[in-house]
């Protein structure tokens, strides 16, 4: 289960950070209401987006993981989505480990619990069955054992 979480979590990390890369190293014109792709020359802004793919993947692993430093954001609302989606997909790949590692110490706790309960119950057993032969051993050398035993018989 955990190596599945971790595979999601490689998986996630690289389609998120290729996205992100494509999507926020674009130049987008600023048209007044919207971004688009078509218009003029001198109304072009580079958006600031990823340097490169790794700083993509930087961003990506640290949203995934939900520690979010922020030293890097996306500008556009696709990439702002694409971040949200990581995001939401971290919570989901920190919380199937967290339940799986839980249920598994509970489980494994409560057979060491049985076992150690079985040990003392063993222990406390030969004690009782030491003791008792010990008490019969003493019995029997000081002969109230046979002298006990006699005395029923003739009744």
């Amino acid at each position: 289960a955990l190596f599945l979480c971790l595979l999601f979590f490689i998986f996630c990390t690289l389609v998120i950070s290729a996205a992100l890369w494509v999507f926020e190293s674009e130049e987008r014109c600023f048209g007044g209401t919207d971004w688009s792709n078509d218009c003029n020359p001198e109304d072009i802004i580079a958006t600031p987006g990823f340097e490169s793919i790794p700083a993509a993947f930087w961003f990506s692993a640290i949203t995934l993981t939900t520690v979010g430093y922020g030293d890097v954001t996306p500008a556009t609302v696709t990439g702002k989505l694409l971040a949200v989606a990581a995001s939401l997909s971290g919570v989901v790949v920190i919380a199937m480990p967290i339940a799986v590692v839980g249920s598994n110490f509970v489980e494994f706790y409560n057979v060491y619990i049985e076992a150690e309960t079985r040990k003392s119950l063993m222990i406390r057993e030969r004690k009782r069955a030491t003791q008792h032969s010990e008490w019969l051993q003493t019995q029997r050398e000081g002969g109230s054992l046979r002298s006990e035993v006699s005395s029923s018989r003739n009744c």
